[in-house]
C-alpha cells in the first residue's frame, strides 16, 4: 500500500513538473524584434505589403522593458501591455505573434 501511494505521488510530481515546463514554453519573453506580417482594416484582411504606411513595420521590445522609439512594455498575465505617454494598450501575445487590436485596425507582428 505504501509503495502504491509513493508511486502515485511520484507520477503526480512528474506531471506537475511537465505542466510547468509546458506553460513556460508557451510564451517566453517578448523581448526582441518583431516584423509586421499582416492585419486587418475595418475587418478586411491586409497583408503587410498592402499597407501604405510602413512606419509601424518593425516593433523592437528591449530586454529592459523599453520599446525602441519610446514607451515601455510588460507582461500582465496573458497580455502584453505597451505603454507610452500614460496610455496603455493591451495586446495578445502567444510567444510567436503579437496582435495589436485598435478596433478599426488590427496589426499582427511575428518575430523577425
Amino acid at each position: 500500500m505504501k509503495k502504491t501511494i509513493k508511486s502515485v505521488l511520484a507520477v503526480l510530481v512528474i506531471c506537475t513538473l511537465c505542466l510547468g515546463l509546458l506553460v513556460g514554453c508557451s510564451g517566453g519573453s517578448p523581448a526582441g524584434t518583431w516584423k509586421l506580417t499582416g492585419g486587418a482594416v475595418l475587418g478586411t484582411s491586409v497583408g503587410a505589403d498592402q499597407r501604405g504606411d510602413t512606419s509601424n513595420a518593425t516593433l523592437v521590445l528591449n530586454e529592459d522593458g523599453t520599446v525602441q522609439g519610446g514607451g515601455s512594455w510588460k507582461l500582465d498575465g496573458g497580455k502584453l501591455v505597451l505603454s507610452q505617454g500614460g496610455m496603455n494598450l493591451e495586446c495578445d501575445y502567444n510567444g510567436s505573434t503579437i496582435t495589436i487590436d485598435m478596433g478599426i485596425m488590427k496589426m499582427i507582428y511575428s518575430r523577425a
